[in-house]
Order: C-alpha cells, then sequence, then structure tokens
C-alpha cells in the first residue's frame, strides 16, 4: 500500500477504493472516527465512513494502528499519528516531480537561500506598490537611538546589506521612512528588521481573507472532497 506522507494531517487516513481493494477478503468492523477531521482553514469537511485497526509494517518495525477510511477516492496520507510509532520525521525538500516551464533539479533547489539558510537573496523584480486608504498621508519616523555598544554592530550590518545589493544608501529619506529594530543574531550579529506599525501599516487596507500557511497550501494539493 503506498502512502503520501502529510505532517498537516492529524490522522492516516485511506481512500475508499484502497479500503475495498486491501481488505475485500477480511472486511474489518469500521467503528466511529474519534475526530471530525476537516481540510486547513476549515474549508471543508472530510466525509469518513469510519475507522479500524490494522496492522502495519514498515522496514523492521510492526505496529497495530489506527486507520481513518475516506467515503472519496483520492491519495492515501500517512498522518502524523503514524510519525512516533514509525519513527518518521519530514524535513527540507525530500522528492521533486517535473514541471512544465519550471523543471530545477533538486541540488539547484538546495542552492536557493530559502532552502540553504545562507543569507535571503534580493529582490530583483518591480518596485512594489501597495495600496493605500485614499486619505492616507506618508508618514516620516526618525531613526531610533540604539545603544552605544551596538553602534559598531549596527554598522557592519547595515554595510554588509549594502555591500550584498539589498539596501541602496540615501541622503535624505521620504516622504515616508520606518525605524530600524535590530534583532540579535546567535553568532552575535545583529539583523535589522523594519517596524511599519506606526508608519505604513495603518494605512494599508485590511485583507478580507487572511494569507494560507505554507502548510495549508501543501495540504490543498491533494484535498479530500
Amino acid at each position: 500500500m503506498v502512502f503520501q506522507i502529510d505532517s498537516g494531517a492529524s490522522r492516516t487516513i485511506i481512500s475508499r477504493n484502497t479500503f475495498n481493494r486491501f481488505f475485500a477478503s477480511n472486511r474489518p468492523k469500521l467503528y466511529a472516527p474519534d475526530i471530525q477531521p476537516v481540510t486547513w482553514g476549515d474549508e471543508c469537511t472530510l466525509k469518513v465512513m469510519g475507522r479500524f485497526f490494522t496492522e502495519a509494517r514498515f522496514k523492521n518495525i510492526t505496529k497495530f494502528l489506527p486507520v481513518m477510511v475516506g467515503k472519496a477516492d483520492g491519495t492515501n496520507l500517512l498522518g502524523r499519528n503514524w510519525f512516533i510509532p514509525f519513527g518518521l520525521s519530514v524535513a527540507g525538500i525530500n522528492s521533486l516531480e517535473p514541471g512544465v516551464d519550471f523543471n530545477p533539479s533538486l541540488e539547484d533547489l538546495k542552492q536557493l537561500p530559502a532552502v540553504s539558510g545562507e543569507g535571503t537573496g534580493c529582490y530583483r523584480g518591480p518596485p512594489l506598490n501597495p495600496p493605500l486608504h485614499p486619505l492616507a498621508r506618508p508618514v516620516y519616523h526618525r531613526a531610533r537611538r540604539v545603544p552605544f555598544a551596538l553602534t559598531s554592530k549596527m554598522e557592519e550590518a547595515i554595510n554588509a546589506n549594502v555591500v550584498k545589493g539589498m539596501w541602496v544608501p540615501m541622503r535624505y529619506a521620504g516622504p515616508w521612512a520606518s525605524p530600524l529594530v535590530p534583532v540579535p543574531n546567535n553568532n552575535g550579529t545583529l539583523r535589522l528588521c523594519t517596524d511599519y506599525s506606526a508608519t505604513v501599516n495603518p494605512s494599508l487596507p485590511m485583507d478580507s481573507y487572511r494569507t494560507s500557511t505554507s502548510e495549508e497550501i501543501f495540504a490543498s494539493l491533494s484535498l479530500w472532497r
């Protein structure tokens, strides 16, 4: 039986077709599910036939574990309730499937800053112009004072961003200006963040719907409906 490992699923679930194919001769009794499964973001309720316990083997490990049976025919999902019994964990990139227009190799993706964790990379697209309220007025926030002990580290962090091409020096800023917030890294350096809470954020229209998390996006690729 083939499963897709899904760290976003709290329970292991198989399709109706898989249940009928593998348990046709020895059909187990189905019990009421212990939870009502839903998709990420509570978009819809997953319809299930019930759950049962079965003997599951992975490598040299054998366990007696619960399985939900979905009413739809879809991908079999190995959920988190099987992770600990089989000693499973999900981290990094484990597989790739070829695309139509974008088909990088696994090694290519590992070199990306967001994957390797080395640096943040640079945005090279067109300037971003977020929509503002019609009556919004520019807010200029002067730079905050930092402790004298952090002055040299602040200068080093600023110069590092300029050298990488992430920041462009300007003599005068405006009409918008947001203050920096230095965040200490574990290695003793500073990570410079921008505080938009008192400048741009109040002038931005509020989204009607929240942004989906990465887990919700990945889980939506194999929805059970």
